[in-house]
């Protein structure tokens, strides 16, 4: 068969039910394309799932390329992730190349006894000192990744000091309106920005700060945030929504050595912060 007879082959069997198909298609596609370019790579799922909602039409009403559109989804489906969210599979690979290192279960961060108390100590004195100082602060303790809240701010990955910790908050700072994440004896990141709760019951007197460490502990029950508050110097803990407010050394002690080391020990936990 030439091509010529194909072509003819092809007009004399032509079916008005293309003409529909290609509209839907090209109407989809352009809608889909026009949408969700200004999204992130969450809403392709939707897509993913408008495209097998069309196909299962198509196929329910015996259009004849069904099969054709099958395979254009899923070439379509690896396509354009590629060009639509290329930026946010920039940031996943640049992840993967220091993932390693803020992922707490890495077993190269085993922390002895002295690294421990150490730690705990540099902490409750940062923070006695900023309180005495009136300097408000936010860290962020956690034995967990959170790239994102990293990603925020400025990647340090320093070794946690009573002096760093103070520098970093000291008000001219340009990291000192963030919080900054802490894990195992190093800080993480600093200037971070942490989600606000947006509860309705909680003290006047909560600040910005206050509302961030509390939104954090919301949708990361497992850490913890300790608050220095600007205008009293009062510090607070916040854990799993909960809050504790006028920490001495003794109760601030405890909460940073359960944050860093005495996660999922559910009896202190219930002994810290209550049901």
């Amino acid at each position: 068969m030439t091509f010529l007879e194909y072509c003819q082959n092809i007009f004399s069997s032509f079916q008005w039910q293309w003409i529909v198909e290609i509209v839907l298609l090209a109407s989809l596609f352009y809608w889909c394309w026009a949408f969700f370019k200004k999204r992130n790579a969450v809403w392709l799922a939707y897509i993913f799932f408008l495209a097998l909602v069309l196909i299962f039409i198509l196929s329910v009403f015996s259009f004849v390329g069904t099969r054709v559109y099958v395979a254009m989804f899923i070439l379509a489906f690896a396509v354009v992730p590629t060009t639509l969210f290329a930026s946010d599979m920039r940031r996943g690979l640049f992840r993967m190349s220091w993932k390693n290192f803020l992922n707490p279960n890495n077993k190269n961060i085993d922390l002895t006894h002295e690294d421990i108390t150490q730690t705990v100590e540099n902490i409750v004195r940062a923070c006695q000192n900023m309180s005495k100082n009136d300097i408000g602060s936010l860290i962020v303790i956690t034995n967990k990744s959170l790239d994102t809240i990293a990603e925020s701010g400025t990647v340090l990955g320093s070794l946690l000091t009573t002096e760093l910790i103070e520098t970093i908050f000291f008000p001219k700072s340009p990291l000192h309106d963030g919080a900054i994440i802490v894990t195992a004896n190093r800080i993480i990141a600093a200037g971070c920005y942490l989600p606000l709760s947006a509860r309705n019951d909680l003290p006047k007197e909560f600040g910005t700060r206050h509302r961030a460490a509390i939104g954090m502990s919301e949708s990361n029950p497992s850490i913890t945030a300790i608050v220095v508050s600007e205008e009293s110097g009062i510090i607070s803990a916040m854990h799993d929504g909960k809050f504790l407010r006028y920490l001495d050394n003794e109760l601030l002690t405890q909460i940073v050595t359960h944050a860093l080391i005495a996660e999922g020990d559910k009896v202190e936990e219930l002994a810290l912060w209550g049901e």
